[in-house]
């Protein structure tokens, strides 16, 4: 399957790296020269270097032969323009990350077959993991019929010390276990894989019985009462608004006092703190608890990693870090923070759901890595 990425951000280089691990065939298109530079050295692909909106580019890529164009680069208007060139060209199939919502409209007109709006998903997702304390993924397939879902293996887990084909047969249950990572390294499962305590594994479920994973898996159950959403970025209101709406009491932590009066003339329910979300004493006040959760979704990766690293000293249960250098993904091993990867997930899940027939499946391990 031949596929095309325009642009080489966090999202484009991370597909294109689980993508040709998988044996497609990728080309990726970067205009920042030192960028594509490193892409390339870096990944099984072909860079190209230039607009990835540019018909000339976008023939040099010979897209007119691929069977999907992924335009994820972080501009609405260039990723639309790319898909309705590549349309021109003859492309079977284009994906656009499209953010901003009131640019939906029409889009099928100008060649955009799926449109992904990362922000969205991931709120969705992040939604999802409140509602399942201690779970670190949690993707939905084939229209919420199916839950991959994740988490670290506990002493206490059933699956401790077993094969797996031994723990199916003391469950009466479902359920299929995808993928083990181990020291860093993630293989697939099989009857004989023994897994371990401190292994992060994937299962995937019926969603009807998503709630027995947990058990599963051996996580403690700590149900969420308040969180505490660190940043005012776009992702971060759509999961202010979502979190709300389930119920939950929502604090939201920044130190932009003018955007947070802003937002706290939008939004009644919210309690908003304007403040160091790194600093202790901004949430001395509140007396944090295992039944907190902690969302750091600010645009700066070090803010998040610091804010989740001071939440987890005082208490709270759950952390979850949003940042887009891939690499620290490694370095926070077991320093106690839920490493957010949402924008990466989502992308692969509407790419396994519109992929073009006949194409086969894009089998991608995907998820947001819990480091405990």
């Amino acid at each position: 399957m031949r596929i095309v990425i325009v642009g080489a951000g966090a999202v484009g280089s991370s597909l294109a790296e689980r993508l040709s691990g998988e044996g497609q065939d990728v080309v990726i298109i970067e205009a920042d020269r030192e960028k594509a530079a490193e892409v390339q050295e870096t990944h099984d692909a072909l860079v190209i270097n230039g607009n990835g909106s540019s018909q000339s580019v976008l023939t040099k890529a010979e897209v007119g032969k691929a069977d999907l164009l992924i335009a994820v680069s972080n501009n609405d208007g260039a990723n639309i323009l790319a898909c309705h060139t590549a349309k021109a060209l003859g492309v079977k199939r284009t994906v656009a990350r499209v953010e901003d919502p009131s640019l939906n409209e029409g889009l099928e007109t100008l060649g955009v077959d799926v449109v992904i709006n990362t922000g969205e998903a991931g709120a969705r997702e992040l939604v999802g993991l409140v509602g399942q304390a201690g779970v670190s993924d949690l993707v939905q397939f084939a229209n919420g019929k199916l839950s991959l879902i994740g988490g670290t293996v506990q002493a206490t887990s059933l699956l401790a010390g077993r094969s797996l084909a031994e723990s199916r047969r003391l469950t009466d249950w479902d359920w299929v276990l995808t993928a083990v990572v181990r020291d860093g390294v993630t293989t697939v499962a099989h009857g004989q894989t023994v897994i371990e305590e401190g292994d992060h594994i994937l299962v995937m479920v019926a969603a009807d019985d998503a709630h027995r994973v947990g058990t599963l898996i051996g996580l403690a159950r700590h149900p969420i009462r308040r969180v505490f959403i660190v940043g005012t970025t776009r992702l971060a209101v759509r999961t202010v608004e979502h979190i709300v709406n389930e119920g939950f009491d929502v604090i939201v932590v920044d130190a932009d006092r003018d955007r947070c009066r802003t937002l706290a003339e939008q939004y009644a329910r919210p309690l908003f703190v304007c403040g160091d979300p790194t600093d202790p004493e901004t949430y001395a006040d509140f007396d944090p608890s295992e039944r907190d959760m902690m969302l750091a979704l600010t645009g700066w990766d070090e803010v998040n990693i610091v804010a989740c690293l001071v939440a987890k000293a005082q208490g709270m249960a759950t952390t979850v870090a949003r940042f887009s250098r891939i690499e620290y993904v490694a370095l926070l091993s077991g320093r106690g923070i839920d490493v957010d990867d949402t924008h990466i997930a989502g992308l692969a899940q509407l790419l396994f759901q519109h992929r073009p027939q006949g194409s086969g499946a894009i089998a991608l391990c995907v998820g947001i890595w819990q480091q405990r």
